[in-house]
């Protein structure tokens, strides 16, 4: 007997293949979304270390009345680095030999930092005994924010966030309507690129007040990395950024 043009015997062999269909890509599809999303708090969780390792080490060098080691302030003392690596480099050093990673912690001008903070899911961690930095041991672009930058400062970013897009939003971004690109020479310019550690799928930025926030490509806009409007006075913002043409 058919009902609608359909057996009964065709509309259970229909239920079944919805039915297997789901058994099987369930759990595919749940574990992709897991696994996505323990890469996202790892990284979280990491940039939140940094920030609480800068933290714990401009604390102790008020003590003895050393400067601040935010970025801003290492370059108003005349300390140059050029890019995060540099920055993270410096701050794993005895402050003496600037350029190379002190091998006692308790040496290190940030003692509670570790390179191991500074990678992600794709980003490999610095083998023992190397002396600096490498690109492929950083998965952040840092921002020259100093000991009186505002709280909602972005501090670390992500590295597949163009560096060129870390700047302050225009007002037109501002409101919300027009802010998942920048525009260049008439042509709209994504924020993110498709390189590690999330590909050009998520950010990840902590702020200079110890927030870490994420956002997934197509909600990240720049007035929400930096959600203030510049002061008349203020200069552009400048980027320590990953090194290896992530920019």
């Amino acid at each position: 007997m058919k009902k609608n043009g359909f057996g009964f015997v065709e509309i259970l062999f229909t239920v079944a293949v919805v039915i297997v269909a789901a058994l099987v890509l369930y759990p595919i599809i749940y574990e992709a979304m897991r696994c996505g999303g323990s890469k996202q708090t790892a990284m979280k969780s990491r940039g939140r270390g940094i920030w609480v390792a800068i933290l714990a080490a401009n604390s102790e060098r008020e003590l003895s009345g050393q400067p601040p080691v935010w970025p801003g302030d290492l370059s108003e003392a005349g300390i140059v680095v050029k890019n995060a690596e540099e920055y993270f480099t410096y701050l794993m050093s005895d402050g003496t030999n600037t350029g190379v990673i002190a091998k006692n912690n308790e040496e290190r001008i940030a003692s509670d930092l570790k390179p191991s903070m500074l990678i992600a899911p794709g980003v490999s961690a610095l083998r023992e005994g190397k002396p600096r930095l490498l690109p492929e041991n950083n998965a952040w672009h840092v921002v020259n924010v100093r000991d009186d930058s505002p709280a909602e400062m972005p501090f670390l970013v992500s590295r597949n966030v163009k560096a060129s897009a870390i700047a302050w939003p225009e007002p037109k971004e501002l409101d919300g309507r027009n802010g998942r690109v920048i525009e260049e020479n008439g042509v709209l310019i994504p924020l993110l690129e498709t390189i590690k550690p999330f590909g050009a799928s998520r950010a990840v930025w902590g702020t200079k007040g110890g927030a870490v926030l994420d956002a997934r490509a197509h909600l990240f806009i720049r007035a929400r990395l930096l959600p203030l409007e510049k002061p008349e006075d203020a200069p552009e913002l400048k980027v320590l950024p990953a090194q290896g043409g992530f920019q």
